[in-house]
């Protein structure tokens, strides 16, 4: 009796740890770096915000889409901006994701999956707040192409990066629980 009841309580922190690696994949589709400027020009504040979504950086060709606070939005796509880091910590994550679930159905190997994947899940979920330290030269319609860092420098970590980072962090806790519970 007490080990099925140690079994379910395993599984289901399993589940759970599925669960938020799942919402980390899914925070690919909000925004990964933002940037606010403001300036005062006779007398009137313009704010322009700069965001592109984490996707972009993460597998390339990003969406820079510019938001003024007077004129309204507008999106260009830049060719390149591949992040080295963004891309295997995302990688890392997803191969968490499916070891988690082999966990599920390997009985006896279990424990050892789970260690393997808290490693995993936290070092791809660690990589990803260095999304905007290196990745591939940007290009914009024939124009000389650009240093990743140099275009990113000013950049602030977005919503979708930080979310990504709390929900693998959540993810491998709960896997670390299942597998001290086993």
């Amino acid at each position: 009796m007490k080990k099925s009841k140690t079994r379910f309580i395993s599984n289901l922190l399993l589940c759970f740890g599925m669960l938020f690696a799942v919402l980390a994949i899914l925070c690919i589709f909000l925004p990964g770096c933002i940037s606010t400027s403001t300036v005062t020009v006779l007398g009137q504040t313009i704010t322009t915000e700069t965001k592109v979504l984490l996707y972009g950086l993460v597998f390339g060709n990003p969406e820079v889409i510019i938001t003024v606070s007077s004129a309204g939005s507008t999106s260009t796509v830049f060719e390149g901006g591949l992040s080295y880091l963004g891309l295997i910590g995302f990688i890392l994550v997803a191969i968490g994701l499916v070891a988690t679930l082999l966990a599920l159905f390997l009985k006896r190997q279990a424990k050892v999956i789970c260690v393997f994947t808290f490693l995993v899940i936290l070092v791809g979920a660690c990589l990803m707040m260095a999304v905007l330290t290196c990745g591939s030269d940007l290009a914009y319609q024939g124009l000389p192409p650009s240093s990743f860092t140099d275009n990113y420098g000013k950049f602030d970590l977005g919503v979708g990066t930080i979310l990504f980072f709390v929900s693998g962090l959540i993810s491998s806790g709960f896997v670390l629980g299942s597998a001290l519970t086993r």
